[in-house]
């Protein structure tokens, strides 16, 4: 259960404010790359997203197949902004390790409470949308639960 939870939290692709469209994906360390996960894709297909009206063709019209990167950045395919302003309190701070131990309580390393904690943290550093650290205090436990 906890090595699934994982796994989704890993996909679950945290934001880092990047265009997902490509519309705005021009100059700089910028470039429209394509997400092999969902289909057999490369990055010179998406590369013609960046241009006017391709968003009606493939494979710009397909909702995620490309997305601009920036590649100073890990290329991990950000989450979509959830509109949320960053909260102040830490999502170890709300899941305690008294509910991790509740499901998991035979958890060894690495899918220990500790381990999930510096997972977390370790990619809300990253990118602009955060895990579990987005909206209220009421959010965060939606989110959560």
């Amino acid at each position: 259960m906890i090595a699934s939870f994982l796994l989704a939290l890993s996909f679950a692709s945290l934001s880092s404010g990047q265009d997902l469209s490509c519309r705005q994906c021009r100059g700089g360390n910028r470039k429209c790359i394509g997400d092999v996960a969902l289909q057999a894709i490369s990055d010179e297909d998406c590369a013609q997203c960046t241009k006017s009206g391709s968003h009606w063709t493939w494979p710009c019209s397909v909702d995620g197949l490309c997305w601009c990167w920036d590649s100073t950045k890990p290329r991990y395919k950000p989450a979509m902004s959830s509109g949320y302003e960053e909260a102040e309190t830490k999502p170890c701070d709300i899941f305690t390790e008294k509910m991790f131990d509740v499901i998991a309580p035979n958890a060894v390393h690495p899918y220990t409470y500790e381990g999930l904690c510096d997972v977390i943290d370790s990619l809300n550093d990253k990118y602009d949308e955060k895990i579990f650290k987005m909206g209220t205090l009421d959010q965060q436990k939606n989110e959560l639960a």
